[in-house]
C-alpha cells in the first residue's frame, strides 16, 4: 500500500524527537548543504544534533521520498 506524503511525514515526526525534526524540515528549503543545515538546526528550536543524527535523519528522509540530494544540497521533493 502507497503512503501519501502526509502519512510518511507524520511517520517521520512522531518515530523521534519531533522537535528535531520539525527543525530540519524547515532548514532544508534554506540553509541546503549538509554543514549548513547542521549550524542552523539548533536556531529552529532542534536543538544540537551530532553528525552521526544528522545523517541518519536526511538519510530518513531520503527513504521516504520527501527529500533527494542534488549536488551536495537537500531538497524537498515531496509537496509538504
Amino acid at each position: 500500500m502507497q503512503h501519501s506524503v502526509k502519512q510518511k511525514l507524520e511517520g517521520f515526526l512522531k518515530s523521534g524527537r519531533s522537535e528535531r525534526r520539525e527543525a530540519l524540515l524547515k532548514i532544508i528549503p534554506v540553509d541546503r548543504s549538509w554543514s549548513k543545515v547542521k549550524k542552523s538546526i539548533g536556531d529552529v528550536g532542534g536543538g544540537a544534533i551530532n553528525c552521526e543524527k544528522l545523517s541518519e535523519l536526511l538519510a530518513m528522509l531520503i527513504a521516504l521520498s520527501i527529500v533527494e540530494e542534488r549536488d551536495g544540497k537537500y531538497v524537498i521533493t515531496a509537496p509538504v
